[in-house]
């Protein structure tokens, strides 16, 4: 019995020296965004009188 307990006694204490040993956890920055709008599947025109075509467009400063 006195075994088990001087085990378990060791095991905490090494469990205990572990734990301490990890750096915190930081907290994340927010992503930032890298389009200010976002269309998927829109019907984009080129204006050249060719048909439209689906597609996505993404818009950035703007």
């Amino acid at each position: 019995m006195r075994r088990s307990i001087v085990l378990a006694f060791y095991a905490l204490c090494g469990l205990i020296a572990l734990l301490s040993s990890v750096p915190p956890a930081r907290a994340q920055q927010p992503a930032t965004p890298e389009y200010d709008y976002v269309i998927r599947n829109g019907r984009v025109l080129d204006g050249a009188g060719n048909p439209w075509i689906n597609a996505d467009v993404a818009v950035r400063a703007g």
